[in-house]
């Protein structure tokens, strides 16, 4: 996903945008996305049936092994900001 990439989006919207609209300025601020969960589990039973991306690549991968080392990946990435002390 490229959205969080201020040089991705610049190349979308004005470099490939269309030559109706004339965008000389972009802003752009960082922000953190507030997501409240009692657990990794619960972020994951939660993120696995409402995360558009998430439910795309479960459908793609089909086998549950493979499921199962994806949510064991996320988990792994997200129990250390979970739990910043």
């Amino acid at each position: 996903m490229q959205w969080g990439n201020p040089d991705s989006i610049q190349k979308l919207v004005v470099d490939g945008g269309s030559s109706d609209v004339s965008i000389e300025d972009i802003h752009f601020e960082r922000r953190v996305v507030k997501i409240p969960v009692l657990s990794p589990n619960h972020y994951w039973a939660r993120t696995s049936t409402k995360s558009g991306s998430v439910i795309q690549a479960i459908q793609a991968i089909k086998e549950p092994s493979k499921i199962e080392a994806l949510k064991k990946d996320v988990l792994e990435a997200i129990f250390p900001i979970l739990y910043r002390q």
